[in-house]
C-alpha cells in the first residue's frame, strides 16, 4: 500500500505538474510563507511584510515553523512539498491500522488503505503550499493513537494520543474540541469496569494536549488578551464558505463574490473601514 501510494502520487507529483504549477496554486500558502520569512529574519510570527511587524492572530505555528525549518535546511520552501508527498503516504498506512482495530478481514484493511493511497484530496493537499499537507498525516496518526488508547485502555497510549493532537491543533485548530470527545468516551466506555482508569487516560489526554498547546495559547493572551488558537470566526465562514456556494449557484468567479461578500460586511457595520481589507475581519476583535 505505501508502494502503490509513493508511486501514484510520485508519478502525478512530477509528471503531471511543473513548478510553476506548485507556486501559482497554493491556497493561501504565499502568506505562510511570508510568516516563515518573518520568522527566519527574526520579525517574529507575523504576516506583515514591513515594519510595523504586528503579530498575526489568524494562523497557528506549526505550519510556518514547518516551512522555516525546511527553509533552513536545505535553502528553499519547495522542499517542503517533497516532505508533504513522504507524508502523505501515512495516511493510507493509519487507516489500514485502524481498519484492522475495527475488523479482522485482512482484506478490507487493504481495500481501505488502497482508496486512501488513490485518493485525491490525501494527494491534492500533499503538493501546495498549505497547512493541510502536513495537518492530514498528524490528525490521522492523533486519530490512530486514540484508538489505540482506548482499545488498550491505556493511559500512557493515551499520553501519546494528547500529544499528537496537540500538534494538529497548532497546525490547524479545527481539532480543538476532541478532548472534551476523548474524554467522555474514555469516561463512559470504562464507567462500570474501571471508572479510575477512564478518569486517568482522559485526565492524561487532556494534560498533554494542553502542555503541546499552552506555549500557544500563552502567547495568545499575552499578545491579544485571549485564551484562543485563531481569531478566525464566523466572518471566514462568510466570506470564504458563504461567498463560494454563491459564487458556484450564480456561476460568477469566486474572487469577485467574495469581495462582495466583504463590502456587505461594511454595509451591516461590522467594520467601519472603506474598501475592507481581510485582514480587518481576522481581529479578535
Amino acid at each position: 500500500v505505501a508502494a502503490a501510494a509513493l508511486v501514484v502520487h510520485a508519478a502525478l507529483f512530477f509528471g503531471a505538474f511543473d513548478r510553476a504549477y506548485f507556486e501559482n496554486n497554493s491556497t493561501d500558502g504565499r502568506h505562510y510563507r511570508v510568516i516563515a520569512e518573518n520568522v527566519l529574519a527574526g520579525h517574529g510570527f507575523t504576516l506583515r511584510e514591513e515594519p510595523p511587524y504586528a503579530p498575526d492572530a489568524v494562523r497557528t505555528p506549526m505550519y510556518p515553523l514547518f516551512l522555516a525549518g525546511v527553509k533552513t535546511v536545505t535553502g528553499s520552501y519547495f522542499f517542503s512539498l517533497y516532505l508533504a508527498l513522504l507524508l502523505g503516504i501515512a495516511v493510507p498506512l493509519v487507516g489500514m491500522r485502524l481498519a484492522s482495530l475495527l475488523c479482522h478481514d485482512r482484506r478490507v484493511w487493504m481495500v481501505t488503505g488502497l482508496v486512501l493511497a488513490l485518493d485525491w484530496h490525501v494527494f491534492y493537499y500533499s503538493f501546495i503550499y498549505g497547512s493541510e499537507g502536513l495537518f492530514l498525516p498528524v490528525v490521522s496518526t492523533a486519530v490512530l493513537l486514540s484508538a489505540l488508547a482506548l482499545a488498550k485502555r491505556s493511559w500512557k497510549w493515551s499520553l501519546a494520543a494528547g500529544a499528537a493532537f496537540g500538534l494538529a491543533v497548532l497546525t490547524r485548530p479545527i481539532v480543538q474540541f476532541l478532548p472534551v470527545l476523548f474524554s467522555a468516551v474514555a469516561i463512559t466506555s470504562l464507567w462500570r469496569s474501571s471508572r479510575r482508569r477512564g478518569f486517568a487516560m482522559a485526565g492524561a489526554f487532556a494534560a498533554m494536549f494542553f502542555l503541546v498547546a499552552s506555549p500557544w495559547l500563552s502567547r495568545n493572551v499575552r499578545t491579544f488578551g485571549e485564551l484562543d488558537y485563531s481569531s478566525v470566526g464566523w466572518f471566514n465562514m462568510y466570506t470564504r464558505v458563504a461567498a463560494h456556494a454563491e459564487a458556484i449557484h450564480f456561476n460568477r468567479p469566486f474572487d469577485g463574490m467574495r469581495l462582495e461578500y466583504l463590502q456587505r460586511l461594511y454595509d451591516k457595520g461590522y467594520v467601519t473601514k472603506q474598501p475592507v481589507e481581510e485582514r480587518e475581519v481576522f481581529g479578535f476583535d
